[in-house]
């Protein structure tokens, strides 16, 4: 990915930060909004919103994150998942989606019981809470779902975090360059 030179500490990134945090703010209700009615056209139920504020059920047995945005991306990590439950059947497991679509098809693929939920709103406080209340061990990321406040929350409490089956041409790759100071 070509470099802007900012540096990730820069008073230009923590500016970029604010801007886009004060963007998804703005943009917070509505979102909420959209995401219950789409949940309830695909699903038939509303989405699950405090948990989009980042209020879930504590965790106590540092699962490993998996986040895939809709059903495509949930496509694309179910091998990886299979061969990993396969290798360690014990592994506790926490999914998170973008869309009512996506967490359907975890269920129907992995079983109802499995642990999923939206993922939270990128704002600090509820990335914040909802890593704090998760305690993951490593978070997953599946395509290029980027989310700067979730992913600077999970640097806080020192969870690492990775990107599996990212694929991006070069123009998209150039169009990410304003996720560089994140």
């Amino acid at each position: 990915m070509p470099s802007s030179g900012v540096r990730a500490d820069s008073s230009e990134a923590r500016l970029l930060r604010y801007v886009w945090t004060a963007l998804v703010a703005l943009l917070a209700l509505p979102a909420l909004a959209w995401t219950m009615f789409r949940a309830l056209r695909q699903t038939g139920r509303p989405d699950q919103t405090l948990a989009r504020l980042g209020v879930v059920a504590r965790r106590h047995d540092r699962p490993l994150w998996f986040h895939a945005a809709s059903v495509g991306e949930v496509q694309a990590l179910l091998p990886l998942v299979r061969a990993l439950h396969q290798a360690f059947p014990e592994l506790p497991l926490q999914f998170t989606t973008f869309t009512a679509a996506g967490a359907a098809r975890l269920r129907a693929a992995l079983g109802a019981d499995i642990a999923v939920a939206p993922v939270p709103l990128d704002l600090p406080p509820c990335a914040g809470a909802f890593v704090a209340r998760l305690r993951p061990r490593a978070l997953v990321v599946i395509e290029t779902e980027l989310w700067p406040n979730l992913l600077l929350a999970c640097t806080a409490a020192g969870v690492p975090f990775a990107f599996v089956s990212a694929r991006l041409t070069e123009r998209a790759a150039g169009r990410l360059d304003f996720f560089q100071p994140f």
